[in-house]
């Protein structure tokens, strides 16, 4: 359903959370996410330009988020990771366009710091709107895809 990119940035992102505020290096985030080391340094930047991580040089360097966990949700990664990747047709049948939308609101309202180690801050700052109705769902979905493009 995600494409690779998605699922190693995804990976990722859980990989440095987890460790927050310690930025892993390069070889720490391979080892811990066995994503090949190439593939690990795209998607690095591509979350890297998003402006989800921050790389720092040197010899005490590595990879940390480059805001408070509970500022960057799933959804934020999986946009960075994605850029415009919907479904072609917005025209979905409507059990479908309704789960998408469902689940773009539960990664909207799902931030990093549902599993970083630090809980000073609160879990979740935005609260997830109610769900759309079926008339909705649709648009909903191509306002995502607009967003997303």
């Amino acid at each position: 359903m995600l494409s690779q990119t998605a699922d190693y940035a995804l990976r990722e992102a859980a990989a440095i959370a987890t460790q927050h505020p310690t930025a892993p290096t390069h070889d720490q985030l391979a080892a811990a996410t066995n994503i090949p080391p190439q593939y690990l340094y795209k998607v690095l930047q591509i979350l890297a330009r998003a402006g989800i991580l921050r790389a720092a040089r040197g010899r005490n360097g590595g990879y940390a988020l480059a805001r408070p966990p509970y500022t960057i949700t799933w959804l934020d990664v999986l946009r960075a990771a994605s850029p415009g990747r919907a479904p072609a047709s917005t025209e979905l049948p409507q059990p479908v366009a309704s789960a998408l939308a469902r689940l773009e609101i539960t990664l909207s309202a799902t931030t990093l710091s549902h599993i970083a180690p630090d809980q000073s801050q609160p879990l979740t700052l935005r609260h997830p709107p109610p769900t759309p109705s079926p008339a909705t769902a649709q648009n909903d979905w191509a306002c995502w895809n607009a967003r997303a493009g």
